[in-house]
């Protein structure tokens, strides 16, 4: 099964390989307090979700692309209306 994607602002094609979601934690200072012999600095924990989409292009090359970047543009040579409509349901 074949499910070819588009990028919404470059318009570039990929094969749908598969979705990922990932999560990274890292800090930030939030305000500086006052420390014994110097200022530190009192972090603030910041968390990043990603939800991202692998797909090659006509290369074979694999790009991470954003999901929402994306839209699905046809799944086995129909597209998502044709596959979704009511006749085909039926």
């Amino acid at each position: 099964m074949a499910v070819i994607v588009m990028h919404n602002q470059t318009r570039d094609r990929y094969v749908f390989l598969g979705a990922g979601y990932g999560q990274s934690e890292y800090a930030v200072p939030d305000k500086l307090v006052p420390g014994e012999k110097w200022w530190k600095m009192d972090p603030k924990l910041v968390t990043k979700e990603s939800r991202l989409i692998a797909g090659c292009d006509a290369d074979g090359r694999i790009h991470w692309l954003p999901s929402d970047e994306l839209v699905v543009v046809s799944i086995n040579d129909k597209t998502a209306h044709q596959i979704l409509s009511q006749d085909s349901l039926r």
